[in-house]
């Protein structure tokens, strides 16, 4: 089963190719996924130019996730943690994986387009819609208090 209604993918030059392989997966599977950029590879182009419209979709839509694929994934990472109500991770590990969905209720899968496979990069994202959060007490306070910082500096 599958805990998303909606996935948005971004990437820079850096994860071109592995966004691209990874859009077709999803439409091959059914998905209702949508590829925001680049369309054209460009060795100039700057990922918070092309991370933020992914990130805003899931700021904005409840129920929409979110793949970003950079060089690297930090820079993504980064990008896409600006927005409140936006978590986003790097996907190094299944255990990263399924932690970030079950306990932190991430929304945001970050890859790298230089360190990790094309088969890899399948395996977490399955991993990743598919892990529920687990809406623990303990895990909700948490996000309900990470929220907050978006808010104010004080908790």
């Amino acid at each position: 089963m599958f805990h998303f209604s909606r996935i948005v993918l971004a990437s820079d030059h850096g994860g071109f190719e592995l966004k691209n392989a990874l859009y077709n997966w999803l439409l091959q599977r059914g998905m209702n996924a949508e590829d925001f950029g680049p369309y054209i590879y460009d060795a100039q182009d700057d990922y918070p130019l092309l991370g933020v419209r992914v990130a805003r979709e899931v700021q904005q839509n409840e129920g929409t996730a979110g793949i970003l694929v950079c060089r690297s994934g930090v820079g993504m990472n980064i990008l896409a943690n600006r927005f409140r109500g936006v978590r986003a991770f790097e996907a190094f590990h299944e255990q990263y994986v399924f932690f970030a969905r079950s306990h932190d209720n991430a929304n945001v899968i970050v890859l790298s387009g230089d360190f990790m496979d094309e088969d890899h990069a399948k395996m977490s994202i399955d991993q990743f819609l598919s892990t529920a959060f687990s809406e623990d007490l303990k895990y909700e306070r948490r996000i309900q208090q990470l929220d907050q910082f978006g808010e104010s500096s004080e908790v």
